[in-house]
């Protein structure tokens, strides 16, 4: 059963379900993955599940672009993001970046950084499942939020 209701929104109820189009997301090949990055709650390889943004399989990435909301701070504090699939499995530990010195890179709100790692140079795909993406840090993190936007291009056609 389905009609239009008052503002001009179609509803559809019992077994009528709705469609969606493309595969759920934008139906542009180009699209940005926005993740938080914060000290207080990284996104571990642990915390990897299928409800989770991911890049989808076989995507290019274009370029990765780090944002600060608030200064990362501690001793010799750094920042590795890496993607993993769904099943955590290591896609490429530092893929996105490896090491930064957030505390001079992200030192202070507004600063932006584009990250370097081996899957950000427009030549290879994030492999053939959908890639997850997780941070470490190392030295001592006292405080710090990032967002990261990773631009990729789907290869599906």
């Amino acid at each position: 059963m389905s009609w239009n209701n008052e503002d001009g929104l179609f509803q559809r109820f019992d077994t009528e379900t709705s469609v969606v189009a493309g595969d759920g997301q934008s139906n542009s090949k180009v699209q940005v993955l926005h993740v938080v990055i914060d000290s207080a709650d990284l996104p571990a390889i642990t915390d990897i599940y299928g409800d989770r943004p991911y890049i989808p399989a076989n995507a290019v990435i274009l370029d990765s672009v780090f944002v600060c909301e608030t200064a990362w701070t501690g001793t010799t504090p750094t920042l590795t993001v890496g993607l993993a699939e769904q099943d955590q499995t290591v896609i490429d530990a530092d893929g996105i970046d490896a090491a930064v010195a957030v505390d001079t890179e992200q030192a202070a709100a507004g600063d932006v950084f584009v990250g370097d790692g081996a899957l950000t140079d427009r030549s290879v795909t994030v492999g053939t499942a959908n890639a997850y993406v997780y941070a470490a840090t190392g030295g001592t993190v006292t405080a710090g939020k990032s967002h990261l936007y990773i631009r990729f291009m789907k290869t599906d056609l």
